[in-house]
């Protein structure tokens, strides 16, 4: 009897330095994986885990990289600019010069309807003045304000399918 108590010993020992193996076989897997894709430097991993500013980029790639935006972002807001005061101005060529030729704004706004399309920025913007005067900030009345209607045909970030 004693013979099978001591088998039966170094079989729980057995069983349970092979389970302590499996967990730390599991444990060290788990860590690993993990690990890898914290260092994952693929565009995409790039993007879609640490957005822009990924630690893997050097001071210079992310000085250069927000120097891209900077440039992007006043090229947008010079084309945006373009077509509000084209409006402002009543001026439709202009308007449509600044629009891009596949903007679908430019499947319902036309010469002889451009009016309204100014009519509507006026309004829009009469708007904007009284909400403002009443305290009401930009979002707070339709989630994006009272000019996200305007945002018809919009590619790269500007509105009203400004070009680019």
């Amino acid at each position: 009897m004693a013979g099978s108590q001591q088998n039966m010993k170094k079989s729980n020992l057995i069983i349970s330095g092979a389970a302590a193996l499996v967990a730390l076989v599991a444990v060290t897997g788990l860590a690993m994986s993990s690990y890898a894709a914290d260092t994952d430097t693929s565009a995409s991993a790039n993007a879609n885990q640490r957005g822009l500013f990924g630690r893997n980029l050097t001071d210079e790639q992310k000085t250069d990289m927000q120097a891209e935006r900077d440039a992007m972002r006043a090229e947008r807001d010079a084309e945006m600019q373009t077509v509000r005061d084209a409006i402002e101005a009543g001026d439709y060529n202009a308007w449509k010069s600044a629009m891009d030729e596949d903007a679908p704004i430019l499947e319902k706004i036309n010469e002889g309807n451009f009016s309204k399309l100014v009519e509507m920025h006026n309004l829009r913007q009469q708007a904007d003045d009284i909400a403002a005067e009443l305290g009401i900030v930009k979002g707070e009345m339709r989630g994006e304000g009272f000019g996200g209607g305007m945002k018809m045909g919009m590619r790269g970030g500007g509105g009203m399918g400004c070009n680019k």
